[in-house]
């Protein structure tokens, strides 16, 4: 395009010294000169246009690349937070499978132990029952022991051993 503009310059300026060197002598009809100069500079003016316009189609072209880089670095973001949000919900099924195993291994827990305490308990009705004939026994000869004291050590066992249990319980309800 520029060479272009350059030669449409020299042969305007080689048009208009041959046209006023024979215009004189009048050799020559200078209206086809005239009309080829007009021709020369309208290409040269549409070779301008289509320069502007390519340029102007390069600057839409970095735009829309500046866009598309853009737009994947924001898809590139999105796409780095959806896997650490995926790693994450991996973590939390992982933490309540987990949970859910040792709640599971806790509730045997617990009913292992429930067992344990109704044994327990039968053994210290027993016991109490054990008790109550001896003391029927001493009292018909007269003389009583220390009951109470037996009494209390085996129901505050007793006791312990049931807060235990509610003490599961309410982990397993959590």
């Amino acid at each position: 395009n520029e060479e272009l503009t350059t030669f449409a310059r020299i042969l305007n300026i080689t048009l208009r010294i041959f046209t006023l060197g024979l215009w004189g002598s009048n050799v020559i009809d200078v209206t086809p000169l005239e009309a080829s100069r007009a021709k020369l500079l309208q290409l040269s003016q549409i070779s301008q246009t289509d320069l502007d316009a390519a340029k102007a189609n390069e600057e839409k072209a970095k735009k829309a690349q500046e866009e598309a880089e853009k737009a994947q670095k924001e898809a590139e973001g999105k796409l780095a937070t959806a896997e650490q949000e995926r790693d994450a919900a991996k973590t939390a099924k992982n933490d309540a499978e987990t949970k859910l195993a040792t709640a599971v291994q806790e509730k045997a827990d617990a009913e292992k132990a429930q067992k344990e305490a109704e044994g327990k308990l039968a053994t210290a009705e027993q016991d109490q029952a054990d008790l109550a004939e001896v003391v029927r026994f001493f009292n018909a000869i007269g003389e009583i022991p220390n009951v109470d004291a037996y009494y209390d050590s085996r129901l505050t066992a007793q006791n312990a051993l049931e807060q235990k249990l509610a003490d599961v319980a309410q982990r397993l309800a959590l």
